[in-house]
């Protein structure tokens, strides 16, 4: 649940790591204090929770635009109780046609160390900017971190374990986390895929803090994205991101 795989420019970029054994580390979405989501641990996915009435995770919102496409997974209820996880929303804003915007408003019971994993066809590779660019065949692929100010990416290997015919495989990836353990964080994190070759368009992204939720403004030539993250409404009220584009 809030699985994310990227295709651009001819390359895949954001990866899915194929027909394994199931396990949430293997996927591009959240870990909980190492934990995974609920029916991971066998060579099938197990739903046997949700049969027996255990919420299920859904897309809360979604919306199309001439210059923008928007979409909110909520995944809370995709994590056993015992993680603590509160609550675990994803936001993905595409700002057509390559640049992509990821808000992850992450909550415990409890101080939670969070990791947002983003596999990869190539190892990342750390760049001026404070991000890790990706390589793929046709395409690459920029990997910014934005906010909570103390995040962190650490490249890294993951091997699957395979089930059946199909063998163990290593994938690159890279985690995205936090200094230190907390009970909320609102992860921001820029994508923005180009040609392999000819020189690298020129994408200007900045966070600040606004009065209820962080502001993110992007700018890639005449294009200027500005998205904000507001006040949830109630008790398990979803808060969208108010988009303006221009």
């Amino acid at each position: 649940a809030g699985v994310i795989q990227l295709f651009a420019h001819g390359s895949h970029l954001l990866l899915h790591t194929g027909y394994t054994f199931k396990q949430t580390e293997h996927a591009n979405t959240l870990l909980v204090n190492g934990k995974g989501q609920i029916g991971e641990g066998s060579d099938w996915f197990e739903c046997l929770e949700y049969r027996k009435g255990h919420p299920v995770p859904f897309i809360a919102h979604a919306e199309s635009h001439a210059a923008w496409d928007y979409a909110v997974a909520d995944a809370t209820a995709a994590y056993p109780d015992n993680a603590g996880l509160r609550k675990f929303r994803r936001h993905v804003l595409f700002c057509k046609p390559d640049i992509w915007l990821v808000v992850d408003d992450v909550l415990s019971d409890r101080p939670a160390k969070y990791e947002l994993l983003f596999h990869a066809p190539a190892a990342p590779v750390p760049s001026e900017d404070g991000g890790f660019m990706v390589s793929g065949p046709t395409a690459r692929l920029r990997i910014l971190p934005l906010a909570p100010a103390d995040v962190t990416g650490v490249p890294g290997r993951n091997v699957t374990r395979g089930i059946g015919l199909h063998t163990a495989t290593t994938y690159d990836r890279l985690v995205v986390t936090t200094a230190a353990p907390c009970k909320h964080a609102v992860f921001v994190t820029l994508l923005h895929a180009f040609p392999a070759r000819g020189a690298r368009p020129t994408v200007a992204a900045e966070t600040k803090h606004g009065p209820i939720g962080p502001i993110v403004s992007i700018r890639c030539g005449k294009r200027h994205f500005a998205a904000q993250l507001g006040r949830e409404t109630g008790r398990g009220g979803m808060a969208p991101l108010t988009v303006r584009a221009r």
